[in-house]
């Protein structure tokens, strides 16, 4: 999979160079509801063996840099407004690699085109619509476009 994001960068002039394989949460579901509930702010998270924390201040941070990178904007990714909208995907248990998946599809797609330019933002991407913007950003991937 990661050899296919590769690909997609090369060819379609989108950096997802810094995107790492997909991270798995591991435990059972009542494990996961304990932990969810112990701490909402913070996921365990297991990846080749390594425990990695991720905090929603770091995920927030990591995310909103990409899409400013991606876009040539400045968003803030302490605005209450651009946390609300990343708050339901972080308690989802979407990963930042995900989100950065949907962030550089997007871009690629809509980036320079003068009707669609302007929705490369958080309120459009990270909204409810972000499950159907990342199905079609693995599908991509995986046909290798």
């Amino acid at each position: 999979m990661h050899k296919s994001i590769y690909m997609l960068l090369v060819t379609n002039d989108v950096d997802l160079t810094s995107i790492r394989p997909q991270v798995e949460v591991r435990g059972s579901p009542k494990d996961k509801e304990k932990d969810k509930d112990r701490d909402k702010d913070n996921r365990q998270m297991t990846l080749n063996e390594t425990v990695v924390n991720t905090s929603f201040k770091d995920f927030c941070e990591e995310i909103i840099l990409f899409l400013n990178e991606k876009t040539g904007r400045r968003y803030d990714y302490t605005s209450k407004d651009t946390k609300g909208f990343l708050k339901a995907r972080f308690n989802e248990g979407r990963t930042v690699e995900d989100v950065k998946l949907v962030v550089a599809w997007m871009s690629r797609k809509w980036k320079g085109d003068p009707k669609m330019d302007e929705y490369l933002r958080p309120s459009t991407l990270f909204r409810p619509k972000f499950s159907e913007y990342l199905a079609e950003a693995r599908q991509k991937l995986e046909q290798g476009k």
